[in-house]
């Protein structure tokens, strides 16, 4: 889960700051995002990529 930081002067930031808090993922730019997903990403494209030759064989 990603959250967005939030001012802790708004009732609208008590929920995101409170997932935070609890262990999601906090995103002040493009790249953490990445950081996150680029391992996952490239583990599905090694799944892919054996089944594709396990299908030609």
């Amino acid at each position: 889960m990603f959250t967005f930081p939030g001012s802790i002067a708004t009732m609208n930031a008590v929920e995101t700051n409170s997932l935070t808090k609890k262990g999601a993922k906090l995103v002040q730019k493009v790249d953490d995002i990445l950081e996150e997903l680029t391992p996952l990403l490239k583990g599905l494209l090694r799944s892919y990529r054996k089944s594709e030759v396990s299908r030609r064989h």
